[in-house]
């Protein structure tokens, strides 16, 4: 096993009896088929990423004061819809909608606010507005505006790519990364079977590695330095080296080292070194063989980076697999200064 590995174990195996936040992945923690709906007196908000988190005490049936621990968008996301910290008043009534917690049922993954200006909220894993009010702010809503605000027509691969929110996805692509199905071997099967989403899910503890990265809904930007590219990823601040000109160097990591070419308009990357113990969040692991093709183009109307990896591991699977998703560009877009913290007062959940 090797060192990074036994460090991630250890880190997952001594976060059992703490509290945790579900990293990228609300069904961890939240029932998506228990909508439920509060108001109440906010009584505390931690404006950071991955989430917004929320205390807000309810008067229940029998009187009692019950305090709910409420889990949002990040900061980041809600700071790029036009929400700051202010529309959070400590002491004031709230009213939110959102999944029930599946171990804590006073627990909730937030899908609608109504915010102190009388403007609604709405998180990507909601099904749309819930009250009747004048104004709705939505991930969609608000790459529509900057979208339509832009003025510059930006070329080429060397720039800001986000997840594309609009909505506009033609048939057959899908926004995420993975697939439903793997051809994996019997060992994968078996580590899969035992797979424990929190105490085994170092996601959830602002740990990440590739192919896992480029599933992420934050921005991603591609930088030339000198002959090499740089990929930098919002999420936890991380940059790849993509050596072209320079010899690859690094020890083994979550990220591995990456070696690129071009083959015409497309950059070909081969990343090798990863370590890490987990291919997804679902429990596939990944050896140290593992060894990735990445391909990044552009589309013909310049909208979309095209991305498709292709991954290679003869411990997990009996085959080739590839995955694939884009990104939309963004005209005005940057990338934030991500501060992931998985501290949480979300006991029992």
């Amino acid at each position: 096993m090797s060192n990074g590995l036994r460090n991630l174990t250890a880190l997952a195996l001594a976060a059992i009896a703490a509290p945790a936040i579900a990293h990228h992945n609300p069904n961890v923690h939240f029932d998506r088929n228990q909508d439920v709906e509060i108001y109440g007196t906010l009584t505390d908000v931690k404006w950071r990423s991955p989430h917004v988190q929320l205390s807000v005490v309810v008067e229940d049936d029998d009187g009692r004061e019950v305090t709910w621990t409420l889990d949002e968008d990040s900061h980041i996301a809600l700071t790029r819809r036009g929400v700051s910290r202010e529309q959070y008043p400590i002491g004031e009534p709230i009213r939110v909608a959102g999944f029930r917690g599946r171990r804590n049922p006073n627990s909730m993954f937030v899908t609608n606010t109504l915010l102190a200006d009388g403007r609604e909220l709405v998180a990507g894993q909601s099904h749309g507005p819930r009250w009747n009010v004048p104004l709705v702010i939505s991930e969609e809503s608000y790459q529509r505006t900057l979208l339509a605000r832009s003025s510059t027509a930006p070329t080429g691969l060397f720039r800001v790519w986000s997840h594309d929110l609009t909505g506009d996805l033609p048939d057959g692509v899908v926004r995420g990364l993975w697939n439903d199905n793997y051809p994996l071997t019997d060992y994968a099967r078996g580590v899969r079977a035992g797979w424990d989403p929190i105490a085994d899910n170092p996601f959830m503890y602002c740990q990440n590695s590739l192919p896992a990265i480029m599933d992420s809904p934050a921005p991603i930007e591609f930088v030339a330095d000198g002959g090499d590219i740089l990929l930098r990823h919002e999420e936890l601040n991380i940059v790849r080296r993509i050596h072209i000109a320079t010899e690859p160097t690094g020890s083994p990591n979550p990220f591995g080292v990456s070696v690129g070419r071009w083959d015409g308009e497309t950059l070909v990357v081969t990343t090798t070194d990863i370590d890490f113990p987990w291919f997804d969040q679902e429990g596939i692991p990944q050896s140290e063989d593992l060894q990735l093709v990445e391909r990044f183009s552009v589309s013909d109307d310049d909208r979309y980076l095209l991305y498709s990896v292709t991954a290679m591991d003869s411990a997990v699977f009996t085959e080739p697999v590839v995955l694939e998703r884009r990104w939309l560009s963004v005209p005005g877009e940057t990338l934030q200064q991500y501060a992931c913290s998985w501290e949480s007062d979300h006991l029992q959940r």
